[in-house]
């Protein structure tokens, strides 16, 4: 990959996005929805599915450089990840986890309701 994850925090949307919007929208969802500032805290990123979950994309800054990439599978999809509660929209996974998410593997998430 491209990106160094290996210092970065990396965050999973649970909430299925429409992938046309570019790094500034995303950026912008991520710090009024899910409370995470890209711009400020650049030791993260944040993943995005779409409502298919064929696409992933990535958003994250390095410096003054801002970092997009997209992932598609061409067999499969994304596992669409629940939320895990009422006002947590996303899922903090370690590197590990993310590289198996982004190879069309299922992950573990926990559940506080049933």
């Amino acid at each position: 990959m491209l990106v160094d994850l290996d210092s970065r925090t990396i965050f999973i949307s649970a909430i299925a996005i429409d992938l046309r919007k570019g790094f500034q929208k995303l950026a912008d969802y991520a710090r009024a929805n899910l409370g995470i500032d890209i711009y400020q805290d650049q030791s993260c990123c944040v993943a995005f599915i779409n409502k298919t979950g064929k696409c992933l994309k990535v958003v994250g800054k390095k410096h003054e450089q801002e970092i997009m990439f997209t992932i598609r599978l061409h067999s499969g999809r994304f596992q669409q990840l629940p939320t895990m509660e009422q006002t947590s929209f996303f899922h903090r996974v370690s590197k590990e986890t993310f590289l198996r998410y982004v190879q069309g593997n299922a992950i573990m998430t926990k559940r506080n309701r049933l």
